[in-house]
C-alpha cells in the first residue's frame, strides 16, 4: 500500500507540478526503494523493451525523485534500515516510532528510547540526521 502510494505520487507528477512541497512516506516508503528498478523499468519500457511511454519515460522515472521526498526509519531490521538509508540516502530519512502500536519504540511504558539498542551501529553524523536533522528539514516552514 506504501509503495503503491508513493508511485501514484511521483507518478501523478505532485512533485513536478509542487517542487516545494515537503511529503514523508511512513514504513520506510515501504517496498519502494526495493523495488525502484522494477517500477523504474516497467514505467519506462513496454512489451518487447519498447519504450511506453515516449514523451514521459525520462520524467517518470524514479530514481530521479530520490532525494526529494523523506520517509521513516520503521523497517525494523537492521539490514532493511542500512539498504534504506542508502536507498532513499540518509538525508531523507527520518526517526519513526511507530506510535501508538503496540511494539512501537517509544510509548506509554517506556521511559525513553534506547538509541543504542535500536540503531547503534549506525555512525554518529547518521544518526544526528536521521534523529533530528532531516526532520528539522522537513518541518522547517522554509519551502
Amino acid at each position: 500500500e506504501m509503495c503503491h502510494s508513493v508511485t501514484c505520487f511521483l507518478t501523478g507528477g505532485l512533485l513536478d507540478k509542487f517542487p516545494r512541497l515537503k511529503v514523508c512516506f511512513a514504513h520506510g516508503a515501504g517496498t519502494f526503494p526495493y523495488i525502484r528498478g522494477q517500477l523504474e523499468h516497467g514505467l519506462t519500457r513496454g512489451v518487447n523493451n519498447e519504450v511506453a511511454f515516449k514523451d514521459a519515460a525520462d520524467s517518470l522515472a524514479p530514481h530521479l525523485y530520490i532525494g526529494r521526498f523523506f520517509c521513516d526509519s520503521i523497517v525494523h531490521s537492521r539490514e532493511a534500515t542500512e539498504f534504506l538509508l542508502s536507498a532513499m540516502t540518509e538525508d531523507m530519512v527520518v526517526f519513526g516510532s511507530d506510535y501508538p502500536y503496540a511494539g512501537s519504540y517509544v510509548g506509554k511504558s517506556e521511559k525513553s528510547f534506547d538509541l543504542a539498542q535500536h540503531y547503534g551501529y549506525l555512525g554518529a553524523a547518521t544518526l544526528a540526521k536521521m534523529m533530528g536533522d532531516n526532520a528539522g528539514r522537513l518541518l522547517s516552514p522554509n519551502l
